[in-house]
Parts: C-alpha cells; sequence; structure tokens
C-alpha cells in the first residue's frame, strides 16, 4: 500500500488553456510525475496526455473526462511532454505539473 503525498506544483508551468470543439495541445514538463487540471468552465472537457517523441495524439471524446467544475490528477510517464485537450461546447482549464495527488 502506497502512501499518497499532497501534489506538489511544480511553480511556473500553470498555463490558462481555452478547449473548444477542435482538439489543440499544449506543451507540459516532460520531467514531472502529474498533470494537474482544473476545469473553471461550464462544461465537459477532455484530456489526452502523450510525447512529442512519438505520434502526438489528439484527444477526443473518448479520452479522460474532466467534469465542469472540477479538479482531476493524472499520472503520466517520463518523457510525455503534450497535452491534447478538447470540449465540444467550451471549457477552460487551468493545468499545472508537479508532483503527488
Amino acid at each position: 500500500m502506497s502512501a499518497k503525498q499532497p501534489f506538489s506544483p511544480h511553480y511556473g508551468t500553470s498555463q490558462t488553456l481555452t478547449a473548444g470543439a477542435a482538439a489543440l495541445t499544449a506543451n507540459i514538463d516532460p520531467f514531472d510525475k502529474n498533470v494537474r487540471i482544473v476545469n473553471t468552465g461550464a462544461n465537459i472537457a477532455y484530456i489526452r496526455i502523450s510525447s512529442s517523441s512519438g505520434t502526438v495524439v489528439a484527444a477526443t471524446t473518448a479520452d479522460h473526462a474532466i467534469p465542469a467544475s472540477s479538479t482531476s490528477t493524472v499520472t503520466k510517464a517520463d518523457g510525455q511532454d503534450r497535452l491534447s485537450y478538447i470540449s465540444a461546447a467550451g471549457a477552460t482549464l487551468i493545468v499545472s505539473t508537479g508532483e503527488g495527488w
């Protein structure tokens, strides 16, 4: 059983992203283990994390959902440095990388 570690942000990595009907991609820190996404919008958004060293995959509505007015923390693999995001009805996401949940 592993102990939970509170999320510790990597200061200076926060980005405010505006999601729309077409998937967009943002750069994220490749060395941080976790990505925290806060959906401040009124609509659901979806995200997918990938690496620029492979094929960057665009997010779809079949990917990880971030409900409106909620927060999600996702663990990623080392080297993954791209976050794709989409929201058919539009959403505002605040994305930070760091360590912990």
